[in-house]
């Protein structure tokens, strides 16, 4: 059975990819191309947000929620250990979406 697998489904993916880029890439697009620069750029700049929202995450929950959790877990309490998981879920899922980092971009064009 050639052609059926996952390696397969991830080359249709990155061909369907590549289909839409080509427009946006053509500088002389009729339909109003970007050009290559432009979506280099753009793509730097969301790579250099993410890079610093992901550092900031992995540190607060270092220095400030390795602590808490310590704490919690002292309590050996099921229910309050969940909470707070919850909460600080949440509240991480609040500073990236304050941030603009979304983690679909449907969400992004209705908030």
């Amino acid at each position: 059975m050639e052609g059926v697998g996952p390696f397969c489904t991830l080359k249709d993916l990155a061909v369907v990819v590549l289909l839409i880029l080509i427009p946006l890439i053509s500088p002389n697009s009729s339909k109003g191309g970007v050009g290559f620069q432009a979506i280099a750029e753009a793509l730097g700049l969301a790579a250099v947000k993410a890079a610093v929202a992901i550092t900031a995450i992995i540190a607060g929950g270092r220095l400030l929620l390795r602590p808490i959790y310590k704490q919690v877990a002292e309590n050996q309490n099921a229910e309050i250990f969940s909470a707070n998981t919850l909460l600080v879920i949440l509240g991480t899922s609040l500073l990236t979406a304050r941030k603009q980092l979304f983690m679909s971009s449907d969400y992004s064009e209705n908030y």
